[in-house]
């Protein structure tokens, strides 16, 4: 089925906000002019007076501040050291018990004995050096399944396969790794570490893996050793930016953020300065041969809180004369700034309609001036404005007659055409109906005196017309008519109904054979009066559809005319939102809707 498109367009917003753009850029504009003013007197005034302070507070913990970083610098190198030679130690231990025979005998015996599993946690607690009590050590078999641990196992080993997380990173690696992750023991809180691992492989083929868990407590145990010379807090990460340990970050979970990221890589080999918790620090980072990160922070507030104490005074002094200027120069700002106020705030009451307002300034100066300019300018807008809109209301009028002046002369001249061939077979009675109809839509309004009529009086010109069609094709169609009896007294274009009708006559019942039927439906619709013509004749062509939809109709196409016409005389009379939509198919039907805004007569 071929559907024609809306005729019609929808209105555009592009007014209102244009309108409410120009008030809020007006707003911030005259905001920034004060802002503007005060930041430049705030500025000459306060200048001076802050660089004193501030090359004194400079002076007074430049010593204090070298001392730290210093310091800082040692303590990082230090700690980082001391971790990676423990890790190093666990992975030589990792490495040879992952060649011992014992081992590879108990991954492969499905059944262990008591004895079997007593020997090898022998070994695995003398890799672990006498630190059982923070160290976890698991043997998992080639399915990644732990079959011996020295404690509790994580339910992250459990949730894990042989292609997922630290078992496909052992997979992939032919020597000791370390894998920094997350543990979680049954009754215990999330817990972070470092995982010293390997796999365990005989002939080439991985029988198992051995896992060593250095918790976050055991690593804290080796940092603590470096007996930093300050309180310092620490932090380390992984190359993917995980957190193992966050002191120095107030707990932080998970992983590095995109900021902290980029204060850490300027403390790589050296120092940074941040901010947590209002909190000023700085911080040194120390990277690891195998990819981790050792970092230590200290809070730069606390050292040199006895050097800040000298220049609590000038700052004192600086705040008092501050507020001072702060206070002049708003008043200042303030009293340059009105002038600008008033003339917007008469721009926008302008804007909104009130061509009469006058910019009104109190001074002599450059801003009088430009309120005079103004008040000159809109006063000839309202003028042109109004000639403009007299112009375009009587352009408006004579296009509307224009179209009506189409319609009239086509109706009477098939009508004419009617009685001409009832005459030649004779049928004067016919005659005489149709003569008797033809008089009755003459005096109705079919001389086009009002541009508005009511609904029932354009029904009533349908009958009529209606009743000369049917004598014309000897009751070929029949009609079918809803309407309530509400919408009866609304208010619709004179003949906007009758060329629709006519068009479904000669498309529909003259050019199919059978009996037609007519449908002819009305609604009230949101804010809208709704009307549907709908015929199950012939149907227009497609071609012929789309000429009509498109404005291209050819001179002398009569059949279309008054579609077209409707349609325009709609969009001239209600603007742009009105209109009629048509949907046909060759040898089916057409469907006319026409849109119309919901008007009551007045009483």
């Amino acid at each position: 089925m071929h559907r024609g498109e809306d005729i019609k367009s929808a209105p555009s917003a592009a007014g209102q906000q244009n309108t409410r753009g120009a008030k809020h850029a007006r707003s911030l504009h005259q905001a920034g002019v004060f802002r503007r003013l005060l930041v430049n007197f705030l500025l000459i005034g306060l200048v001076p007076i802050t660089v004193l302070a501030f090359l004194a507070i400079v002076y007074s913990t430049r010593v204090s501040l070298s001392n730290i970083k210093t310091g800082l610098l040692a303590d990082t190198e230090l700690a980082g050291s001391l971790l990676d030679a423990e890790l190093q130690k666990y992975e030589t231990g990792i490495e040879q018990f992952c060649a011992d025979n014992e081992l590879a005998v108990f991954l492969k015996t499905q059944d262990p004995s008591a004895e079997q599993i007593t020997q090898l946690n022998q070994k695995l607690y003398l890799i672990m050096a006498g630190h059982t009590d923070q160290l976890r050590m698991h043997v998992a078999n080639a399915s990644g399944e732990i079959v011996l641990s020295t404690g509790g196992i994580p339910k992250e080993y459990q949730y894990q396969t042989q292609n997922w997380g630290v078992f496909r990173a052992m997979r992939a690696s032919a020597v000791p790794i370390r894998y920094a992750g997350s543990y979680t023991l049954e009754d215990r809180p999330r817990d972070t570490g470092i995982t010293v691992c390997s796999k365990v492989s005989e002939r080439g083929q991985t029988i198992g893996f051995l896992l060593l868990d250095i918790p976050k407590a055991a690593i804290e145990s080796v940092l603590a050793g470096a007996n930093a010379k300050f309180a310092v807090s620490y932090l380390v990460y992984d190359a993917n930016g995980f957190l193992i340990l966050s002191d120095a970050l107030a707990g932080q979970d998970v992983f590095l953020q995109p900021e902290q990221r980029a204060v850490l890589k300027q403390a790589a080999g050296g120092v940074a300065s941040y901010e947590i918790e209002g909190e000023q620090r700085m911080i040194s980072a120390f990277p690891l041969p195998s990819g981790e990160t050792v970092a230590a922070s200290v809070s730069v507030d606390l050292m040199v809180n006895s050097a800040n104490r000298l220049t609590v005074l000038v700052i004192a002094l600086v705040a008092l004369i501050g507020a001072l200027l702060v206070w002049l120069s708003r008043s200042m700002a303030a009293r340059i700034v009105k002038p600008i106020e008033t003339i917007c705030e008469a721009m926008s009451v302008i804007e909104q309609g009130d061509w009469e307002r006058q910019v009104t300034v109190d001074s002599n100066d450059e801003f009088a001036t430009m309120a005079n300019g103004i008040n000159h300018m809109v006063a000839q807008l309202n003028e042109q404005f109004r000639t403009n809109l007299e112009r375009q209301d009587r352009l408006r009028l004579a296009e509307y007659k224009n179209l009506q002046a189409q319609i009239s002369p086509h109706f009477l001249s098939n009508t004419l055409e009617c009685i001409k061939w009832l005459a030649r077979l004779g049928q004067y009675d016919e005659i005489q109906t149709i003569v008797e109809k033809l008089g009755v839509l003459l005096k109705s309004g079919m001389v086009f005196k009002k541009e508005m009529i009511a609904f029932g009086d354009e029904l009533s010109v349908v009958e009529s017309y209606l009743t000369i069609q049917k004598i014309r094709y000897r009751d070929k169609f029949s009609v079918l008519m809803s309407v309530p009896e509400e919408l009866l007294g609304c208010l619709v274009p004179n003949l906007v109904i009758q060329p629709i009708v006519e068009n479904a006559i000669v498309h529909g019942v003259e050019k199919k054979r059978g009996h037609i039927t007519l449908a002819i439906r009305a609604e009230h619709v949101c804010d809208m009066l709704v009307v549907t013509i709908m015929d199950d004749g012939a149907g227009i062509p497609a071609e012929r559809l789309e000429r009509i939809l498109s404005d291209e109709l050819e001179e002398g196409d009569r059949e279309s005319i008054g579609l077209k016409n409707v349609h325009n005389r709609l969009k001239l009379y209600f603007g742009e939102p009105y209109g009629i939509r048509i949907e046909s198919a060759r040898g089916k039907g057409t469907t006319v809707t026409v849109h119309m805004p919901f008007q009551h007569q007045p009483e």
